[in-house]
């Protein structure tokens, strides 16, 4: 995409968060705003969160979380295994940080200022960029840290459960509620049912699926 200005030379679009939703379409990328309004995309072993930041939004940060966590006391082993990922690898730049609830979070980050503007072309570059390096980088913290990320799981499921559960009770209630009989008696639409009380699930994507970087492996590595 390019612009045309004033003495005909064209010039390439600004960045936005259009364009961004525009790409994720694109690579069919399932995503969600979270409560400030920033686009956000889960994967089997970490989110990520495609920001836009800079005095005339210029720059494209896609930053994303490892699911599991550690205690506080861990800091200076996540430290170490960001430390040896960034050594050896070029993407992404990872990190940790422990946060206000006593737990150590692990998180990537791929950023680029496009000052002058971007092609269509290298915004899913850029995506597709950190999000295939970044489930690479949470499968390796999977074996770096295998307890924590069982534990994970295994709360995850609970959660699961409990969420199902949840909405049966809210679809029975709301049945009760309308007196309806069953899915043969149900309007194909009824605006009055509160639809509100079942909360849907958060967008995933499985490790199967990636989006395509240009280079087969994006994953660059310095040794």
């Amino acid at each position: 995409m390019a612009f045309v200005d004033n003495d005909g030379a064209a010039t390439l679009a600004p960045l936005s968060q259009e364009r961004i939703v525009a790409a994720l379409e694109r690579d069919k990328i399932i995503y969600a705003y979270d409560s400030d309004n920033d686009l956000a995309a889960g994967w089997e072993h970490g989110g990520f969160f495609f920001l836009i930041g800079g005095e005339s939004d210029e720059y494209l940060r896609v930053q994303g979380r490892w699911y599991a966590s550690l205690s506080t006391d861990r800091l200076g082993e996540a430290i170490q295994a960001c430390n040896e990922w960034n050594i050896h690898t070029i993407w992404p730049k990872t990190y940790a940080v422990a946060n206000d609830v006593n737990e150590v979070v692990i998180m990537t980050e791929h950023s680029v200022d496009y000052e002058h503007g971007v092609t269509d072309a290298q915004i899913s570059q850029h995506i597709a960029c950190a999000i295939s390096t970044g489930t690479q980088f949470f499968e390796y913290l999977n074996e770096t840290f295998p307890q924590e990320w069982e534990a994970y799981q295994v709360q995850a499921e609970a959660q699961a459960i409990a969420v199902a559960e949840a909405q049966a009770v809210a679809e029975a209630e709301a049945d009760a509620r309308y007196n309806f009989k069953g899915d043969s008696d149900r309007p194909e639409e009824d605006l009055t049912r509160p639809d509100s009380l079942a909360l849907p699930e958060p967008p995933f994507h499985d490790s199967s699926y990636q989006p395509q970087a240009e280079e087969d492996d994006s994953r660059k590595s310095e040794d």
